[in-house]
């Protein structure tokens, strides 16, 4: 949505238009391993953060029994 919106109004140099909404999703200029860790990066704090908020919600719930 927005993204993509930016990158139509972003006009900082119009002889390399900006493909990638996100730096690391960029091959050429992380490279291929640098985006793959960036993407297992990100997948990792997700699935933490997913566990961290199972673990708040399930103490939360033997604190009001």
């Amino acid at each position: 949505g927005d993204v993509y919106k930016r990158q139509i109004l972003d006009k900082r140099n119009e002889k390399d238009p900006i493909i990638y909404p996100y730096f690391f999703l960029n091959p050429e200029r992380v490279g291929i391993t640098g985006m793959i860790t960036w993407i297992l990066a990100l997948l990792a704090g997700f699935i933490v953060m997913g566990y961290i908020i199972m673990i708040i919600d399930h103490l939360l719930g033997k604190m009001l029994k």
